[in-house]
């Protein structure tokens, strides 16, 4: 199918920081409707232009060389003598309807335009269906897209035939223009087609004296001091449309009118109607274009805070419509733009009480629009149910007769701020100090003066005089350090050429001869056209953080002997398993040994006192092997109830330590958040591995935000992701601005040992720890990443309904019956087997040993009587105690089962025995332990066998 396929791009991720921009004022009524008359000429003009392209068969046409396809507008296709039906839609098709003689020009001029951004401007004739020949004129060009790449050409394309044939007629119609030229007080010159003067009159002379006499020579040459025509060119367009052509240039060099706005009216053959001349018509605008230019450049930042505010804010007509709302209303609910333009700001989906707030809204707009200022309070919600009570403000805006155009809504969400009010006033006097101690100053270059100002701020670190006078930029880069300005100078440029954001770090010397570090960040404005206005930024004195170099190369080291503790503790886990079925053999035996001696006497006194010292020093290797194992965070979860936000808060400070000065931190915590049920040291060990994982993905600086938020999880979502459970849940986001992935890293972001790190720089294990972490605690995570654009990491964990404190398990009783029910034991160690084998007997249990999983399923499978509990090690080499109880109860539902393992928590948790309901036990356990587990799973009042 012909045509574009147009798609809108999702919201975006992340910021690369806050816009703080200048003066967001309204202007006086005079500005304003300096500016309500420019947009009412910049309509009518864009009228006049789709009315010009109707009636003069002017066609549009785009080219996307990604897909190679092709539209063309039913203007385009009928100067081609073509239907819809029968075009193609590609680059070949359109090649194929060019005269053979005019494809190698039409080529070049197509990668001219591609490969150096030449304006695709050229005449060829096509061929029609029918053989009969044309002539068409193509203007086009290929803008760069958001990557500096042109993967598009677009344009216009007219049929000129009778524009050749009627260029006769313009040199009849001369004489009209040359009765009336001398009595024009403005500029008045005609041209040929070929934009060669054929008459001026005083004024222009007067204007372009140095290039007298101006008849006989180009337009370009005497008005420009240009080789080849401006570009805009409205005499150029004049000729091509045969219609009235207006735009605005700059005048010449050296001249007084420094901008000029230009008409262009044809000259036609009164027979032919073909034009034959251009009548220029020309009128100094240098005093409005400097309105103008003032005009646009303060709508320029007004329409930046409306964007960027963090209020909602909103632009509605006199009766309550919407015209336009801002991000922050957007996002607060949950709607796009497009679901709120035309509707009446009380049908908003936001509003508490729908029905009590319509009328008293209608008659605060209706005050408004007659010209009142009005403001009061009310209460809103989001589209997540919580609810918010406003500032809101209604301002009418008018234009230069005093009538109300818009109303201006603004609210701003006061909730919090409520709250907080007194703890306000009591910091805002360390708030001063901290501002008046943050060593940094603002600035602003103006582009068309070349005069710059700074503010006290930056007067105070260059070692100056506050001062209200402006100066050159070559002035502001003669007190930066001679090694220094080449590189400053070269980087502002390259800002300026790319229209980017830019920042950089230099020397600056003061009058004293001191030198201080400075960090630059700033930003270029151009105005419609394209011309730089003017840059402004801040620059911060970083003198302080350069002079700690020495101490940052100190904490490295520390760093690396973090690094080294690491290991140590991933060595402690590695040896828990043998290590802890050691310590269950030495504690189970003396525990047997003492209770075969029976109570002390002459005889067994100091064989006792031998084997409380053995189970003493048991005791002790297995607190060591418990304090390892916390050391190095791998000891079983111990999950609670608590609050989200409470984790955050407690981090906050120490994860701003571990940050650059150039990351912007920022925390957003939502209130009233659901309980949830996690270990409080492994949530920690969440956070901190996802903000330290952000960090390394900005070595360069940027935006890291921690957020926390309620959630709902419905079905759907559930259904695209295996591993979430739809319900309430609570949301911890992880958001930075840095280098991204590409969807092969995202594949195996979870996975241990895989790092996109240079070797030494990172193990591979903290997002490995983040998944096991989090499916642990019954969530899951999820990634969205673009290249060089930034990363989110969301950890979703489920609600807890009812949180009343649980009571702890494993309370043992002194007394610990013992049972006649039948017990397998599966344990590859052949000293654990063989001791738990005999603590249970001793109970009186009937005990069926097993040597690994394989063993027991065969026992299983040949053994008559029932088995009532399943005693198995969790990792065994043939297979894990999981598999083993899972086929096991497909036997027999009844089974019970009770695990047993020396491995660490982020071991046996990829197993399944830690989930919720299921019975595990620690190595090494105690033969009252065992006991007391093993009775209060098989159950207290069953009858003994």
């Amino acid at each position: 199918m012909n045509g574009r396929q147009e798609s809108e791009a999702g919201s975006r991720q992340n910021r690369n920081g806050r816009f703080e921009g200048g003066d967001t004022s309204l202007q006086p009524d005079a500005r304003a409707a300096q500016r309500q008359q420019t947009e009412e000429s910049l309509r009518r003009a864009e009228e006049r232009c789709a009315l010009a392209q109707r009636i003069a068969g002017v066609g549009t046409w785009e080219w996307d060389t990604g897909t190679n396809e092709v539209y063309w507008s039913d203007e385009t296709l009928a100067i081609f003598g073509l239907r819809r039906e029968g075009f193609g839609g590609t680059r070949k098709d359109v090649a194929a309807r060019i005269h053979p003689d005019d494809r190698a020009s039409w080529e070049q001029s197509v990668r001219e335009c591609l490969e150096q951004g030449r304006e695709h401007r050229i005449e060829f004739r096509v061929v029609q269906p029918d053989g009969s020949v044309r002539w068409v004129s193509v203007l086009g060009d290929a803008p760069r897209d958001a990557d500096g790449q042109r993967r598009r050409m677009l344009g216009v394309a007219l049929d000129v035939t009778e524009r050749r044939r009627a260029e006769r007629a313009l040199q009849e119609n001369e004489s009209f223009l040359e009765a009336i030229f001398d009595s024009i007080q403005d500029g008045m010159s005609v041209l040929n087609l070929d934009l060669t003067i054929r008459r001026a009159n005083g004024v222009m002379h007067q204007w372009y004296a140095r290039h007298v006499p101006l008849e006989g020579k180009k337009c370009h040459l005497c008005y420009q001091d240009r080789d080849k025509p401006c570009e805009p060119c409205p005499t150029l367009r004049c000729i091509q449309s045969g219609r009235a052509e207006r735009d605005v240039v700059p005048g010449l060099s050296g001249s007084p009118a420094e901008w000029l706005e230009l008409f262009s009216y044809p000259m036609k053959d009164a027979e032919t109607g073909k034009v034959t001349g251009v009548v220029e018509f020309v009128r100094d605008i240098t005093t409005r274009k400097r309105a103008e230019d003032a005009l646009r450049e303060s709508e320029q930042r007004l329409r930046a805070y409306f964007d960027q505010s963090f209020q909602y804010m909103g632009l509605l007509d006199p009766d309550g419509s919407i015209v336009a709302v801002n991000r922050t209303t957007l996002e607060f609910a949950n709607v796009s733009e497009a679901q709120l333009q035309g509707r009446k700001l009380w049908d908003g989906p936001w509003w508490t009480d729908p029905e009590g707030e319509s009328p008293r809204l209608q008659a605060a707009v209706c005050r408004a629009a007659a010209g009142e200022f009005v403001r009061y309070e009310t209460t809103c919600t989001d589209w997540q149910g919580e609810r918010h009570v406003i500032d809101l403000s209604l301002k009418p805006f008018r234009d230069s007769d005093g009538s109300v155009l818009r109303v201006i809504a603004e609210a701003r969400d006061v909730t919090e701020q409520k709250q907080v009010e007194q703890a306000l006033r009591r910091s805002e006097a360390n708030l001063r100090v901290a501002l008046s101690a943050a060593e940094m100053g603002t600035w602003r270059w103006d582009a068309l003066s070349n005069q710059g100002t700074r503010d006290a701020g930056l007067s105070r670190i260059l070692g100056l005089v506050p001062t209200d006078s402006t100066e050159p930029l070559e002035t502001a880069f003669s007190r930066l350090h001679p090694d220094d300005r080449d590189a400053a100078r070269t980087e502002l440029e390259r800002a300026v050429r790319d229209r980017t954001s830019y920042s950089q770090e230099f020397r600056v010397v003061r009058p004293d001869g001191t030198v201080r570090w400075l960090r630059n960040q700033g930003r270029p404005f151009y105005d419609g056209a394209g011309r730089l206005l003017y840059l402004t930024g801040a620059s911060v004195d970083i003198t302080a953080r350069k002079q700690a170099e020495q101490e940052r190369a100190r904490l490295e080291a520390q760093l690396r002997q973090a690094q080294k503790l690491e290991a140590v503790g991933q060595l402690a886990g590695g040896v828990a398993h043998d290590f802890n079925n050691i310590l269950t053999a030495v504690l189970g035996h003396v525990e047997l040994a003492r209770a075969a001696l029976g109570p002390p006497d002459s005889r067994n006194e100091t064989l006792l006192d031998s084997l409380r010292e053995i189970g003493r020093g048991a005791e002790r290797a297995a607190r060591l092997t418990r304090q390892l194992l916390a050391f190095s965070r791998r000891q079983i979860m111990q999950p609670q109830v608590l609050d989200l936000n409470d984790i955050v808060t407690d981090m906050e400070k120490m994860l701003r330590r571990l940050l650059s000065e150039n990351i912007l931190f920022d925390v957003v915590r939502r209130p009233k958040l659901h309980p949830v049920r996690v270990d409080p040291g492994q949530i920690e060990q969440v956070v901190l591995n996802l903000v330290v994982n952000a960090r390394d993905a900005m070595p360069d600086g940027g935006t890291l935000t921690v957020e926390t938020r309620n959630v709902l999880l419905d079905e759907a979502y559930a259904n695209s992701y295996a591993e979430a459970r739809p319900g309430p849940h609570v949301m911890l986001s992880v958001s930075d601005t840095g280098c991204g992935m590409d969807a092969s890293v995202i594949d195996r972001v979870f996975e241990p040992f895989f790092t996109t790190k240079e070797v030494g720089e990172g193990t591979g294990l903290g997002l490995a720890t983040v998944y096991g972490i989090v499916r642990q605690a019954g969530g899951h995570v999820t990634v969205y990443s673009e290249v060089e654009r930034g990363s989110t990491f969301r950890v979703y964990l489920p609600a807890v309904a009812d949180a009343v404190s649980e009571t702890p398990a494993g309370r043992m009783e002194a007394d610990v019956p013992g049972g006649t029910e039948t017990i397998m034991v599966c344990e590859d160690d052949e000293a654990v087997r063989h001791l738990t084998e005999r603590l249970l007997s001793s109970a009186g249990y009937t005990v069926v040993a097993a040597r690994n999983g394989t063993h027991a399923e065969e026992v299983f499978n040949r053994r008559q009587e029932p088995i009532h509990l399943l005693v198995t090690d969790v990792i065994m080499p043939d297979m894990d105690g999981r598999k083993l109880a899972d086929r096991l109860m497909e036997r027999r539902p009844g089974l019970k089962v009770l695990f047993v393992s020396g491995y660490t928590s982020d071991i046996i948790a990829h197993h399944g025995v830690l989930d919720e309901g299921v019975e595990f036990l620690e190595k090494p356990f105690s033969r009252q332990c065992l006991l007391q587990r093993v009775r209060d799973l098989l159950g207290r009042d069953r009858t003994r066998r």
